[in-house]
């Protein structure tokens, strides 16, 4: 016998987003360590597959490396002080990933490659996550020392892109 009794709203009290009608699920637990905002661990799933990673400050980047669905995954954000963008690189899924993460009190927004595609990927602060404006099917819930990633996406890649971001936006906006 199912239970069909609706979830709890998010801590913002909106509603939680409907059952992921994408091809994999997803839900990404992110712990904050008390210590410093730039280290948090990741630890879920995507579909079946599951997503383990941390970050941690080296120098003024925030690197953030795990494994995925087995493969290895990393990106460092280097944080700007003078700038408005902060540089990223790393691998995903196999994939060489370079680009500009722009981060602000309403959004941020990672600009870039991987490999020979373009992204443009949206984490809005309410939680909602895109690519090109296209909904990913993913919701952030920000806390100060913990947010989950729930919801779904059609492509594993951009779910563990939306996770590897998380961390680098999180210790931003506390430094803010």
């Amino acid at each position: 016998m199912s239970d069909h009794r609706p979830l709890p709203p998010l801590a913002d009290g909106s509603p939680r987003p409907a059952p992921a009608t994408h091809r994999h699920d997803v839900k990404i637990d992110v712990y904050v360590k008390m210590s410093s905002p730039g280290e948090a661990e990741l630890e879920g799933a995507i579909g079946s597959a599951p997503i383990r990673a941390e970050s941690g400050r080296k120098g003024s980047a925030i690197v953030v490396t795990g494994a995925a669905e087995g493969h290895e995954c990393n990106i460092r954000v280097r944080l700007n002080r003078f700038k408005k963008g902060h540089d990223v690189s790393g691998e995903v899924h196999g994939q060489p990933v370079s680009g500009t993460l722009t981060i602000t009190r309403n959004t941020a927004v990672f600009e870039g490659m991987a490999g020979a595609e373009h992204l443009h990927y949206q984490l809005d602060p309410r939680g909602r996550c895109s690519n090109f404006g296209r909904d990913l099917g993913v919701h952030v819930d920000y806390q100060p020392l913990y947010c989950e990633i729930v919801g779904g996406v059609d492509r594993v890649p951009d779910g563990v892109m939306i996770a590897l971001l998380v961390p680098a936006v999180l210790a931003q906006r506390t430094e803010e």
